[in-house]
């Protein structure tokens, strides 16, 4: 393996291991945000936006870390398959 090679799978491990954080976190902050109701407090505290919250639980409410895992694997996979040029 090349170094460019080298370097481009070591950089797509590390945002895939950044996506997997935050995604629990988001579902954290999603899932403080209900049994508090505040959600302008809670996304204060954990320094978003009210935007990016109303984002991300259009995309990741009610999901458990395990369904957005999945979805997150479903979305690659989908990229994957519309990439391949028949």
């Amino acid at each position: 393996m090349d170094r460019v090679s080298a370097l481009a799978s070591w950089a797509e491990r590390r945002r895939d291991e950044a996506e997997a954080i935050w995604e629990e976190q988001i579902i954290g902050i999603l899932n403080e945000a209900e049994h508090t109701g505040n959600i302008r407090e809670v996304c204060r505290l954990n320094n978003i936006s009210e935007q990016m919250f109303y984002r991300r639980r259009t995309k990741f409410g009610g999901m458990d870390v395990s369904e957005a895992k999945r979805l997150k694997e479903l979305e690659r996979e989908n990229s994957d398959l519309n990439s391949k040029k028949w």
